[in-house]
């Protein structure tokens, strides 16, 4: 073949190629949604070094769906100072246009805690290919410190909020979020307003509305730290049958086989040091939940909980258990003593640590690890991840025979002596203490 034609052909090939190639990232791009924009803020205040900055596009269409992550990007910023350009990229397929998405911005130290934040809603539109948010200018997530600041604690549902008021404006904090709102006129009470008109609370009294976009929470209720610590909290027992939930404001009670229930508001609670004390009241009866902190067993599945609890209703009385099994693993760290009823070998260390967000992590005497668990009827837990390091055969045996065991456990139970005993199915056991 002639020179010039084996140029031409090389030529037409390249040119194909390109044309494939450009068809390719333009129907990328038709599937992607290119967020873009600028960090910074208004104090002359430097980063410190290794900070991170997260983004993370949210959704915050409904109350259950509220702060649903649909994307996010890490970027570690070194000794870079503001202001930082951004980019997030996210498939439209993961999108719905009946519903509200929200861009989050956030700057973390080196040692992960939360130091700048945007403070309002940045919606985002899913009818388009690239949104471009220009500069967004950030805020301290620290609270003011003057005296004549106000903070308030409220229970919105499931979700807590914390609210510090000083002069006619307030900073609103719901998880990491956090919202900057001004007083605005109100028939009554007291109304705070986002610059956007996107989010607001009205309070009055020990009583609130939140609303964030088209989320609205009606029924929020001041707690303190003592009602976030015990409340919500739940009891049953037997004998006859019966079953208690109790929350901020309100105490439900059900008995006789699920047969009689009564619904009783205007709670006190008072924190004693073995335990706790709960009253409500109604127009026409009066309930009194006292509680014991120590290991009450179910008298039908043996099953262990944290408190033994006595409930007088008029002139009922009922005994049970309270609280959740779950809160007898989390907290202090837990050391294995017996795997299997074999011991462990001699100067080994193996540990157990439980999180309330659903996180198991410790060490094998070899290699850290981390898994998930979860807690309903039984006790599931995921296999582990570890790290790599090579120890020697013994040790390492162990710790094949330990994560072995934990992934299969099913069950716990709580010794007399106090000791933290996981079961599998087939028997096999591990027991820790702390």
């Amino acid at each position: 073949m002639p020179l010039y034609r084996l140029f031409i052909l090389v030529l037409l090939s390249l040119t194909l190629l390109g044309c494939d190639s450009d068809s390719a990232q333009q129907t990328l791009k038709q599937q992607q949604l290119t967020i873009s924009g600028k960090i910074s803020y208004r104090e002359r205040i430097a980063l410190p070094k290794h900070s991170k900055l997260i983004i993370k596009l949210e959704n915050i269409t409904s109350a259950q769906k509220n702060g649903e992550v649909v994307a996010e990007k890490t970027i570690s910023l070194g000794n870079r100072q503001v202001p930082i350009d951004f980019q997030l990229q996210v498939f439209k397929d993961q999108l719905n246009a009946d519903e509200n998405y929200a861009l989050r911005a956030s700057i973390q130290n080196k040692e992960g805690e939360l130091i700048w934040t945007t403070d309002e809603l940045n919606l985002i539109p899913t009818d388009t290919h690239e949104v471009s948010l220009g500069v967004l200018n950030l805020i301290s997530f620290q609270p003011p410190e003057h005296q004549n600041s106000h903070t308030v604690m409220f229970q919105c549902g499931e979700q807590q909020i914390t609210t510090v008021i000083e002069n006619e404006s307030m900073q609103l904090k719901m998880n990491d979020d956090l919202y900057m709102l001004f007083q605005v006129p109100s028939a009554s009470g007291s109304k705070y307003q986002s610059k956007d008109k996107l989010v607001s609370f009205w309070n009055k009294g020990h009583q609130g509305i939140l609303t964030i976009a088209d989320m609205s929470w009606s029924h929020c209720t001041a707690v303190n730290q003592d009602q976030v610590e015990q409340l919500p909290f739940r009891a049953q027992g037997h004998e006859p049958e019966w079953s208690l939930s109790a929350t901020y404001d309100q105490v439900i009670m059900t008995w006789d086989g699920g047969q009689k229930q009564s619904v009783l508001g205007e709670t006190e609670l008072h924190i004693y040091h073995a335990g706790f004390e709960l009253k409500a009241y109604s127009d026409t009866r009066y309930i009194k939940v006292e509680t014991l902190a120590t290991l009450c067993r179910d008298d039908m599945s043996g099953l262990p909980y944290p408190y033994q609890v006595s409930v007088r209703l008029d002139n009922l009385d009922f005994q049970g258990c309270g609280g959740h099994s779950r809160d007898l693993l989390v907290g202090q760290e837990w050391i294995v003593q017996d795997i299997n009823q074999q011991g462990i070998i001699d100067f080994s260390r193996l540990t157990m640590t439980f999180d309330d967000q659903g996180r198991l992590s410790g060490f094998t005497s070899c290699n850290q690890y981390s898994t998930a668990y979860e807690f309903n009827e039984r006790l599931d837990i995921a296999s582990a991840i570890t790290t790599q390091k090579v120890c020697p055969v013994a040790i390492m045996n162990q710790e094949k025979v330990f994560l072995t065991t934990l992934a299969d456990v099913e069950s716990l139970d709580i010794s007399i002596n106090g000791a933290l005993v996981l079961k599998t199915a087939d028997g096999r056991t591990i027991t820790a203490r702390r």
